[in-house]
């Protein structure tokens, strides 16, 4: 039999009502201790998690700044020097009488020219300089060259002339002018 209390409610549902008011006290306590550890190791992982950070010296930070400069003007002067290298190659180019003349190391020079602007956009700018300016000998090196035959076609017609081979002297000539009209005719326009 259940023994009443004077309110009118038995001894047992009392009893569970305390018990199971006890057990929820215990949960919320639990909780919020719960809670309290997880914030002490996240303040604990924090606080050793920023001291892996580096913090910058102010001379260190300097040394940082200048080498983002230094990186900024070695981009610049790879820029000038693809610009330089694409204008001396497209002088070479516009030049149909050397263009022909001088096709494969033309084809060449483009070739490491369009790999340079690969390597460039990638960002790999170790040796880039190098590359560039040794394409850029290249080039300057064609055009010489080629003045240089055009000039030894024009001796070798003179030559030819003083020595009556008129035949001769008119191929070495007409072989010179056909080469120099394209020059002309760019030079004019």
């Amino acid at each position: 039999m259940e023994k009443m209390t004077p309110n009118g409610s038995s001894l047992d549902s009392t009893l569970n009502a305390v018990k199971h008011q006890q057990q929820q006290k215990w949960k919320v306590l639990g909780g919020v201790a719960l809670v309290g550890m997880l914030l002490v190791i996240g303040a604990y992982f924090s606080i050793e998690s920023s001291e892996v950070i580096p913090k910058l010296t102010s001379n260190e930070l300097s040394q940082v700044q200048q080498a983002s400069e230094v990186t900024q003007a070695k981009r610049q002067q790879l820029q000038e020097k693809l610009l330089a290298l694409q204008n001396a190659l497209d002088t070479v180019q516009a030049d149909e009488a050397m263009s022909k003349w001088a096709a494969k190391r033309i084809d060449s020079v483009s070739a490491g020219l369009q790999g340079a602007y690969a390597n460039y956009a990638q960002g790999q700018f170790a040796g880039l300089s190098d590359k560039l300016e040794a394409l850029l000998d290249d080039v300057q090196q064609i055009a010489k060259d080629y003045q240089s035959t055009l000039e030894s076609t024009y001796q070798a017609g003179v030559i030819a002339f003083k020595k009556m081979e008129y035949d001769a002297a008119r191929g070495c000539l007409n072989k010179y002018f056909k080469s120099t009209q394209a020059t002309l005719m760019l030079k004019i326009y």
